[in-house]
């Protein structure tokens, strides 16, 4: 991936480098397969859902194009060359822009939509899953062509937290993973229901792609194990960050 850094002033590189050394759980090839081991079962908000910034999370103001909410920083804008992953397609691409976004807060967010403006034009992104502590980068989601300017502003136009990070739930489930194949087993006393399990793909600067990939596993009986093909799913790149079900 061949970044192109903006030119920026010397305080917005020490805020950059100060956010970097508190990043605690960096994703990159090669990393547990889990990511979070808290106990929360809630369900998060559909990825369409739209809504103003909520309550009690500071939006930033324009003064500052570089700081998208509390502890949530564009770092750059730069030019990206691969397969593009923003759809699911996996389509090559050629040039087109996208950001790097460090997350320094302890807020954990579920979805985040923005619009970069510079002289060259406006630039549109939505990211999904983005925990306290990461750092993800986002493809621009139509593909537009990277052009050096500048940032010049943003608008934040949805923002939704999680109100806990979701869990990956060990004590109920056994999930391991082979190249495109994910398995999961119930290792509770009781049957679940609805068992979905979300995981993203990672390079070595952080998560790579604002999407988050969902795999539907269904009803499973206490010891029952279920095997899914999954297109995007990589053992050495690839991090379970959640799993919801319904109790029967």
């Amino acid at each position: 991936m061949e970044k192109t850094c903006l030119k920026t002033a010397a305080i917005r590189f020490l805020i950059v480098l100060f956010g970097a050394l508190l990043l605690l759980n960096g994703c990159h090839a090669g990393r547990s397969l889990l990511l979070s081991e808290e106990t929360s079962a809630d369900e998060p908000a559909s990825a369409a859902q739209t809504s103003d910034a909520a309550p009690g999370l500071s939006a930033a103001g324009n003064d500052d194009p570089y700081l998208l909410a509390d502890g949530l920083y564009l770092t750059e804008l730069f030019p990206y060359s691969g397969v593009f992953v923003e759809d699911g397609s996996n389509a090559p691409c050629e040039d087109i822009a996208a950001v790097t976004l460090i997350n320094n807060s302890d807020v954990s967010y579920q979805y985040l939509k923005f619009d970069l403006t510079t002289a060259k034009g406006v630039f549109s992104f939505t990211a999904s899953t983005l925990p306290g502590g990461e750092q993800m980068t986002v493809l621009n989601e139509r593909q537009a062509a990277f052009a050096d300017a500048e940032i010049l502003s943003h608008e934040l136009i949805t923002v939704i937290p999680f109100e806990n990070m979701p869990s990956v739930h060990s004590d109920l489930f056994q999930i391991t993973g082979t190249e495109r194949i994910l398995n999961v087993k119930n290792i509770s006393d009781r049957p679940l229901r609805q068992v979905y399990v979300y995981y993203k793909n990672c390079d070595r600067n952080g998560f790579f792609g604002g999407i988050t990939y969902r795999s539907l596993f269904g009803a499973l009986e206490s010891g029952q194990i279920v095997q899914n093909n999954q297109e995007n799913y990589h053992p050495d790149s690839s991090v379970i960050v959640f799993v919801t079900y319904e109790e029967p």
